[in-house]
C-alpha cells in the first residue's frame, strides 16, 4: 500500500523492520543502562515473553541479551 512504500522510500526499511530496530536499540539501552530483569525488558518492549525476546536478541546481535549486558555492550553506539 502507499503507507508502507512511501516509508520503505523514505527510511530505507519498512514499518515493521523499522520499529523492531527501535526495539532492539532500546533493549540494549536497557540491558546497559539498568539492572532490569531480561523478561521485565521483554514486557516493556511488547515481546510475550523473556525467551522470544531472547531469540530475537541472538538472531540481530548473535549473541544472547545476558551476553551483551556481560560485555557492557562493546561496539554498541545508542
Amino acid at each position: 500500500d502507499f503507507f508502507r512504500k512511501e516509508f520503505r522510500r523514505k527510511t530505507g526499511r519498512s514499518p515493521k523492520q523499522y520499529l523492531l530496530d527501535l526495539k532492539l536499540e532500546r533493549s540494549k539501552e536497557l540491558l546497559l543502562y539498568s539492572n532490569d530483569r531480561v523478561e521485565s525488558i521483554a514486557g516493556r518492549l511488547g515481546f510475550n515473553d523473556g525467551s522470544h525476546f531472547a531469540k530475537f536478541f541472538r538472531a540481530r546481535e548473535r549473541r544472547g541479551p545476558l551476553e551483551f549486558r556481560a560485555s557492557r555492550g562493546e561496539r554498541f553506539q545508542p
